[in-house]
């Protein structure tokens, strides 16, 4: 099958891809994203295929990235909706069983550097130059760059070549762990294709089962260490209820605008002044709780008292001090004009006279 923007060559048991668009500077348009998907989807269910080498035509890029003509271009709706699907080869390329060889020379910028991310084994010529670059656009890495290159370098190295967006030569690469091997110009694609044919020499079986350990092991530690990250940053503030959660967020935000104001040098009195009435505000609360709680049980204690008094002497009528809502003399008024006399054991003394024991239990149980 004939493409447009690669070149898929066959060699006994090794496939090498080349992309085809030299004087861009092998830069990725639409059409080649959709041909690579095209031939990566297809070399990944061929069982006679045991290697694959992916390389760039001319002498000066490996790839330069994404075809920059693309963002000046007007949008037409139809072609929006298109681009917006966004073919992603490099998923095929992680599900190829076959292993993966990156053969490098010149440019391998923004994309190119994440087209070479996705290959398995990766190998410069002398002349290479290598970099994340996007942030110098005004955009970000687009193409698993940000997760890719992290795994390969650290993390440290991986932001400071994100966030400065400077070019790397092939010697540092090798030195950082980016690039497997450094090779002469001369010898970059026959030392990729003596690798692969090593690696085609072996037990196909066993080389597919090998590297699908290798790549399985690897997602599972990265997607374990990010359900750890995950748990710590959203269950732990949480784990003794949402208003400890809330003030554990609140203190820790905090304690960074405090330590970036100590760092400028600025000074700390807008930030310390409401902190002081905070604390203040929070011991007179505390002072004044145990006579809140005092007063609210002498409100309480006093109808009791009253009641227990008025047992006591003899009589069942409600105390002077004792106030009754007016609504309940209303009552009171209603139900004496219609039956002639309220009802019993209220506020007179009952018709059987009752001891002053029974009348303090009868008083104390409506409590």
């Amino acid at each position: 099958m004939t493409y447009e923007t690669v070149l898929v060559d066959r060699q006994d048991h090794v496939v090498t891809i080349t992309l085809n668009r030299p004087a861009a500077l092998n830069a990725q348009n639409n059409p080649m994203r959709r041909e690579l998907f095209g031939v990566f989807a297809d070399l990944r269910q061929d069982e006679d295929v045991r290697a694959i080498v992916v390389t760039g035509a001319g002498e000066r890029a490996f790839s330069a990235g994404a075809d920059i003509k693309e963002f000046l271009e007007p949008p037409v709706p139809t072609r929006f909706r298109e681009q917006r699907k966004r073919l992603d080869y490099r998923g095929e390329m992680d599900r190829c069983p076959q292993p993966i060889i990156a053969a490098i020379r010149g440019f391998a910028l923004g994309g190119g550097l994440e087209l070479a991310l996705a290959c398995d084994i990766r190998i410069a010529a002398e002349d290479a130059q290598l970099g994340l670059t996007e942030v110098n656009l005004g955009i970000i890495p687009g193409g698993g760059g940000t997760q890719r290159l992290p795994r390969v370098v650290g993390r440290g190295k991986a932001l400071e070549m994100i966030l400065t967006g400077a070019r790397m030569t092939a010697d540092e690469a090798l030195r950082i762990g980016l690039v497997e091997r450094v090779v002469p110009v001369a010898l970059l694609i026959p030392a990729a294709l003596a690798l692969a044919r090593a690696m085609a020499d072996k037990a196909p079986i066993a080389l597919r089962y090998a590297k699908e350990a290798v790549v399985s092991g690897l997602q599972h530690v990265a997607r374990r260490r990010a359900a750890a990250r995950e748990r710590s940053l959203h269950a732990a503030p949480h784990h003794r209820g949402p208003r400890r959660g809330r003030a554990r967020l609140r203190g820790e935000a905090q304690a960074q605008v405090v330590r970036a104001v100590k760092a400028e040098g600025a000074s700390m009195a807008p930030f310390e002044a409401p902190a002081a009435r905070r604390a203040g505000n929070s011991g007179r609360r505390r002072r004044l709780l145990p006579v809140a709680l005092a007063i609210l049980c002498l409100l309480h204690l006093v109808p009791v008292v009253a009641r227990v008094a008025t047992a006591a002497a003899g009589t069942t009528e409600v105390a002077p001090d004792v106030q009754v809502p007016q609504k309940a003399r209303d009552m009171l008024a209603q139900i004496e004009k219609r039956h002639g006399e309220p009802p019993r054991g209220l506020y007179r003394r009952p018709h059987v006279p009752e001891s002053r024991a029974a009348a303090t239990r009868r008083v104390l149980s409506r409590v």
